[in-house]
């Protein structure tokens, strides 16, 4: 069991540095806790929400580009039945363009 001022300062440590340096890190036990102790599980469980963190920030923007192009999708669909209708004159015309 890690004590609270212990983990804020294990957290603290952390933050000082780029993810993927505090990756190597942990994995490689380099920042003074033996493999397996507490401070060591306490960085795996960090290591572990943090990745957590960032795989669903991912998800998530691309969740969102992906509605957006399906918006754009439907904008374009939209633009072009409008496009058409409001050259219903030269209809036939338009189409046999499309088509030839």
């Amino acid at each position: 069991m890690v004590r609270e001022k212990t983990k804020n300062r294990i957290i603290k440590q952390l933050e000082a540095y780029p993810f993927e340096e505090d990756r190597k890190n942990i994995l490689h036990c380099n920042l003074g806790y033996d493999h397996n102790s507490p401070g060591h599980n306490f960085c795996l469980s960090w290591l572990e929400a943090r990745e957590a963190e960032l795989r669903d920030a991912r998800e998530e923007a691309f969740l969102l580009k992906a509605a957006q192009v399906r918006w754009a999708k439907w904008a374009a669909i939209i633009a072009m039945i409008a496009a058409i209708i409001a050259n219903k004159e030269n209809i036939f015309e338009t189409i046999n363009l499309f088509l030839n």
